[in-house]
């Protein structure tokens, strides 16, 4: 149906439902008669009242009554036989699958027990659609289906929709869809992999810190982090698939993402506003998709998003005006908020709420429109588009201010670059420099004062480690035993002596790390003077596989992090930067089902 058969129907189904009309009953629906019976006076009241012909009237009430009947049949099996009636919305349909998308019906059922598992029911689908189950990924109620788990333990009811993304068709498209089930299992190991490794070693990868509305990077536990870092790759990947128009991949991404983000905590969530925007996104790729069987779960999460933007920002964006000095960037996200909510206000038959909704978005449209002609000034003089748009918003078109605004904003990127860097720099060398004798980290500031007396730095952690950060002490071990100033075999064994170990640990110690003093002696100390000697085919298992010494490791993290780093953009507010072209659109579309004058 078209959007005008869409209205009619709606109002004629919010008139059956006012005067409480059962198409499914006597005298609409009898035993004898194919079609129903619908009294003249009825179908002339719709007429008039809906300003539509009376044979178009004829036409919706005998497509609603056989939809009523329909649901009727199908409740009576499953309470007779246990067969489930699931209607199922096909995303993504071609030529291929037989007629084209204008003349296939929006909806086709399949019957199943649901006590079977996911991968059975897409089976079923892709017999029904003629195309192979590889090439289906099942969406209700906001989660991914899956293959191997019953379908009541995941929630699913008689008669619930199923949307069904079909991913590929064609021999090429299989293969497309291969790559993209990769790229999602690719995606997932290497956020876990990066995710897996100490903070520090985090650091070098900024998309995977967190911070709360001051920029202050969260300290969280390690699983939490681990949950929270792969959840937001998830998310920058499906924002880069939404940006491509594929909405369908980006759900996917989207929904994987929030099944990571719930086993966050709630007040994590509350805390910073990831989760607000990715149920804004999530609600946004069923618009598109036209996914209006997922309303309740829009609503829900509209819901959220709303109540954790106004945590973040404030309920008038207070708190973005105290640190930005403005607030027309996020201003945007509420108004594609307002705009969802109405929509959802339109479907679930709230009328004058939607109303309400939609010329409150007309408004906010008006106020955060830019000029395209300012934006090509900007960006004429060096400055990305994105940055042209959102300096202008918020410097509401003023061109000298906007200029000013962008180059104060990049300062400021990289003063807190070079703050983390230094800070991440700190941070590795003490993590080199390891802990002394009673567990305290290793003074910095005293093994750079030992190292400017001309000290190795080697021989300055050493003395310092044993001497629990005694700077006196540690001179004075310097000075008795020359610590790790020389290369000879049995000159090794007599300075780890000199530092109060026996000798058959020494030399087990500068065994196993192939006369390396350094580490034979932070192993000493690491292990209170009693070193495990491990097999000699495990020591070469564990270096070949450490993605700490080994070069191997290394190159694994720098490849992880660069695959991840396709997707995720370097411009910190790019999630800000709307152009608001569709929302007008969506905008136009339903002010004029709703017959609103704006």
């Amino acid at each position: 149906m078209d959007s005008a058969e869409n209205k009619w129907t709606d109002k004629i189904r919010e008139k059956l439902n006012k005067e409480k009309i059962k198409l499914w009953l006597p005298p609409y629906t009898t035993k004898d008669s194919t079609f129903g019976n619908y009294p003249e006076g009825l179908v002339n009241n719709l007429s008039q009242e809906c300003g539509i012909p009376p044979e178009l009237v004829s036409s919706v009430l005998e497509r609603l009554r056989s939809h009523a009947l329909d649901k009727l049949a199908a409740r009576n099996k499953f309470q007779q036989t246990g067969l489930a009636t699931l209607r199922v919305k096909v995303i993504g349909e071609n030529d291929q699958m037989g007629a084209s998308k204008e003349h296939q019906s929006p909806c086709t059922t399949v019957e199943i027990g649901l006590c079977e598992k996911g991968q059975s029911l897409k089976d079923k689908i892709g017999q029904s659609l003629q195309v192979s189950s590889s090439c289906l990924k099942l969406i209700t109620s906001g989660h991914v289906i899956q293959d191997d788990q019953n379908l009541q333990h995941q929630g699913i009811k008689h008669s619930d929709l199923v949307m069904a993304l079909v991913l590929s068709v064609t021999q090429k498209e299989v293969m497309e869809k291969e790559d993209q089930e990769l790229k999602l299992q690719r995606t997932r190991e290497d956020a876990e992999f990066l995710s897996s490794l100490d903070i520090d070693d985090q650091a070098s990868n900024q998309y995977l810190q967190v911070a709360d509305q001051n920029g202050k990077v969260l300290q969280l536990p390690q699983q939490e982090r681990k949950a929270l870092s792969l959840a937001m790759t998830l998310h920058e990947k499906g924002r880069a698939a939404m940006k491509r128009k594929n909405y369908g991949e980006a759900l996917v991404f989207f929904l994987e993402a929030d099944t990571e983000f719930r086993k966050c905590t709630s007040q994590l969530l509350q805390s910073v506003d990831n989760y607000a925007l990715l149920c804004l996104d999530i609600t946004w790729c069923y618009l598109n998709l036209e996914s209006i069987a997922h309303l309740p779960d829009a609503e829900n999460r509209l819901k959220t998003s709303e109540e954790c933007f106004r945590q973040s920002y404030g309920s008038n964006l207070e708190r973005v005006k105290a640190l930005k000095g403005s607030s027309g960037n996020e201003s945007s996200l509420f108004t594609r908020l307002h705009l969802l909510q109405g929509i959802v206000a339109y479907y679930q038959n709230r009328k004058e709420e939607a109303k309400f909704l939609l010329k409150r978005v007309s408004c906010e449209l008006s106020s955060l429109k830019v000029d395209d002609n300012k934006i090509s000034e900007v960006t004429a003089l060096g400055f990305s588009r994105a940055e042209a748009r959102l300096g202008l918003r918020c410097c509401h078109g003023n061109m000298e201010r906007t200029v000013q605004h962008i180059i104060t904003k990049r300062e400021e990127r990289e003063q807190i670059r070079k703050r983390e860097d230094e800070e991440r720099k700190r941070k590795k060398k003490q993590k080199t420099l390891g802990k002394t004798l009673s567990g305290d980290w290793v003074s910095i500031d005293f093994c750079n004062t030992l190292v400017s007396m001309g000290f190795s730095s080697v021989a300055a952690k050493a003395s310092l480690q044993q001497s629990n950060n005694n700077l006196s002490k540690a001179i004075e071990i310097l000075q008795e035993s020359d610590l790790l100033q020389c290369d000879d075999p049995d000159e090794k064994v007599a300075q780890v002596l000199s530092l109060g170990y026996e000798e058959n640990e020494a030399r087990k110690a500068l065994k196993k790390h192939h006369g390396n003093l350094q580490n034979a002696i932070e192993d000493l100390i690491n292990s209170s003077g009693k070193v495990e000697m491990a097999d000699s085919e495990e020591m070469a298992k564990e270096e070949e596989h450490s993605p700490r010494t080994s070069g191997l490791g290394h190159e694994l993290h720098r490849q992880a992090a660069n695959r991840l780093a396709d997707d995720i953009p370097e411009f910190e507010e790019d999630y800000l930067d709307l152009s608001l072209e569709e929302e007008a659109e969506f905008l136009k579309k339903y002010i004029t089902l709703l017959e609103i004058d704006v």
